[in-house]
């Protein structure tokens, strides 16, 4: 070591600091092997769990499992069954979830019904195998189902309805069709100034047209209580056109320009399509499992495939 000191010709104080400098590097490597020499090692427990794959379940379809055909509880056996009018807890019973009922009563108060067992496949809430094991037992009662082609259609008796209450008060009230009322015949209902009646159609334009008159409750700024009180006198044609979207060749700025619609969304939708390539269906888009289904029937009138 003198001897490498006298080479560089370094000064007493340089020699010190040469040595303290060596032993903390030395010390600062050392602590790594010192550090695995006295740890313990601690066993790690861990729990397998194998899901069948089930591209349309989803973290629902897990859910489903656990609670439904987990080893604590089995699917009880089938019989046949019109799965029109069921209720929940017949749908419980034949091994849906309760929010997988709900869903399908929902479908049901909105007029919707299973004119053949192919229909309960569509809805998104039920998984394929879920359908499979279920079909073979399905028996649809058609004298149940009314003929749609006798009986006045739902807005044909909501406009009769309003018609016969206007003779019962002395009142006109206004009809209006909200596919193609202009901003005049909005301000003629009651509670609906120009400012919501602008409102109304700006929210009608940025949807592509309307297709619930539901919609025009989420118009913003118009209270609930107004709503109710104009909903009677508000009517959608049958068959009213919207504007679409091309699912498969639109842009994330051209999604998000949808009011049902967001920037992630849009860029989750987007990006599925480029990984996977073009949607088939709105199923298809249940493979995007940050999107519910609800988003999904929001906005499936809007969407061309």
């Amino acid at each position: 070591m003198k001897k490498f000191f006298k080479y560089f010709e370094l000064s007493l104080a340089e020699q010190r600091g040469f040595i303290m400098l060596s032993v903390l590097v030395l010390c600062q490597l050392g602590v790594p092997y010192l550090y695995d020499a006295i740890r313990k090692e601690e066993p790690l427990d861990y729990e397998l769990v194998f899901l069948e794959q089930d591209d349309r379940q989803g973290v629902d379809g897990f859910e489903k499992r656990k609670t439904n055909v987990g080893p604590n509880k089995k699917l009880l056996p089938i019989t046949a069954f019109d799965p029109n009018g069921l209720s929940i807890e017949e749908w419980v019973r034949l091994g849906l979830s309760s929010k997988q009922a709900q869903v399908i009563k929902n479908y049901e108060a909105k007029g919707g019904r299973f004119l053949s067992k192919e229909d309960l496949a569509k809805m998104y809430t039920i998984s394929r195998s879920q359908y499979e094991r279920l079909a073979p037992y399905i028996q649809i009662d058609k004298s149940r189902l009314i003929d749609k082609s006798r009986v006045m259609s739902a807005q044909e008796a909501k406009i009769e309805k309003a018609e016969d209450g206007a003779k019962a008060t002395g009142k006109n009230l206004p009809l209006i069709d909200i596919a193609t009322a202009d901003s005049t015949d909005w301000v003629a209902l009651r509670g609906i100034g120009p400012v919501f009646a602008k409102r109304i159609l700006n929210y009608r334009y940025a949807l592509g047209g309307f297709s619930s008159i539901k919609q025009v409750a989420e118009v913003y700024g118009v209270p609930p209580e107004t709503y109710d009180a104009i909903e009677g006198q508000l009517y959608l044609a049958p068959a009213t056109a919207v504007r679409k979207i091309m699912i498969n060749s639109c842009t994330i700025d051209e999604l998000a320009k949808h009011p049902y619609i967001s920037k992630k969304q849009a860029q989750w939708i987007v990006n599925y399509r480029t990984q996977h390539g073009a949607y088939k269906n709105l199923e298809s888009l249940t493979g995007i499992e940050l999107l519910d289904r609800d988003f999904l029937r929001k906005i499936e009138p809007y969407l061309e495939f």
